[in-house]
């Protein structure tokens, strides 16, 4: 049995005096850059050396999965329950230029669902945008310092000493005071939606957004973050059956809304679709199914999606590719972002044309 040593060099499986181990392996290698520490060379057997790496490195993934993704006792990752903040404010005043402003980092799919609202409700002007970047420390740090403030842990004390909780984004501020009214994405979806844009939804619509939001959004991170086989099986599957059953409604409704233009449904799985192929594929170990041959019409309505006016512009899929590759480190330590096929979002589809898919009911209250 022959083992290849990192970068360049020969190992062998004869011990040293000519005797032939099993379990020993002595390696010579070139002295350089990348050639390691070269513990192989020290005669050390190589059973013993495998099991003390593998426990070192399992114990010191699991502890940082454990800080990362906590998980029940079956290993399915729970999501941290959210410190929601929201304020009277937001429902006794309308939005107006200049009353709030939005912390958000576009790599994030949380803060992509509430720019593609901002967009899609035309509320560019009522909510201003401060870029987010994730910092060294793990925190959300600002791309552009503002009033001394550097990180989103400044930016909620400042406007709040006494808070206590999570630092988290999407948040969205009231700009005069500096208080967050709001840092659950799902709740600032439906803020933006029904009391700034005032868009009525049907039932059928906020249900399929309830599932969508369940088993795909949260689905693909139950899959990248599950720390038993049994867990990531069971999320697998829950997930690609919701993925299943959109791409049915879809292949007989041009949107999730029932109406001929987006609705809450549609924003909430835009973000998981659009990051799929290059990232939940490959990290999050979702590759059971590939979008665009598996569930055609979940792809050809993100086509249509990319092409409304403002969502390419809060879209961003290579700083996406580089904030969870090589920010995500228990599941890719080495930080390497992979080469592989991406979906052409600029292809037309058709769909707004085809009658099969075209919407009878009322759109006055149907956002864009």
């Amino acid at each position: 049995m022959a083992f290849a040593a990192l970068g360049t060099g020969r190992c062998s499986s004869v011990a040293p005096g000519g005797v032939r181990s099993r379990t020993t392996v002595v390696c010579s290698t070139k002295k350089g850059a990348g050639s390691g520490f070269r513990i192989l060379e020290l005669g050390i057997p190589f059973g013993s050396l495998v099991k003390a790496a593998r426990f070192g490195w399992s114990t010191a993934w699991l502890v940082m999965m454990n800080e990362l993704a906590p998980s029940g006792p079956d290993g399915e990752y729970t999501r941290p329950q959210a410190s929601r903040l929201r304020k009277d404010s937001v429902t006794r005043f309308p939005a107006e230029e200049g009353r709030y402003t939005l912390y958000a980092g576009v790599a994030c799919p949380w803060c992509h669902r509430v720019l593609l609202a901002i967009e899609l409700f035309g509320l560019q002007d009522a909510i201003k945008i401060e870029w987010l970047v994730p910092g060294d420390g793990g925190l959300w740090e600002l791309e552009t310092p503002k009033n001394g403030m550097k990180t989103m842990k400044e930016v909620y004390l400042t406007g709040d000493p006494g808070y206590r909780g999570r630092y988290t984004a999407p948040a969205l501020l009231e700009t005069s005071t500096g208080l967050v009214v709001c840092n659950e994405s799902i709740d600032l979806v439906r803020m933006i939606s029904e009391e700034f844009a005032g868009v009525d939804e049907t039932h059928e619509a906020k249900t399929v957004a309830e599932r969508i939001h369940s088993d795909i959004n949260n689905g693909v991170y139950k899959c990248g973050f599950a720390k038993t086989q049994q867990a990531y099986s069971k999320s697998v599957s829950t997930l690609n059956t919701a993925m299943r059953e959109v791409d049915e409604l879809l292949s007989k409704q041009r949107y999730l809304s029932g109406r001929d233009k987006p609705g809450i449904a549609d924003i909430l799985l835009f973000p998981t679709v659009y990051r799929y192929e290059n990232v939940y594929s490959p990290l999050f170990r979702c590759h059971s199914r590939n979008i665009p041959l598996d569930f055609p019409n979940i792809f050809e309505w993100a086509c249509d999606m990319y092409q409304i006016e403002g969502v390419a512009r809060v879209s961003d899929i290579a700083t996406t590719e580089k904030n969870y590759f090589e920010n995500l480190f228990p599941l890719n330590p080495s930080g390497i972002i992979p080469i592989g096929p991406s979906m052409d979002f600029a292809k037309k589809t058709g769909r707004a044309t085809n009658p099969a898919l075209q919407s009878t009911s009322s759109t006055e209250a149907s956002p864009v």
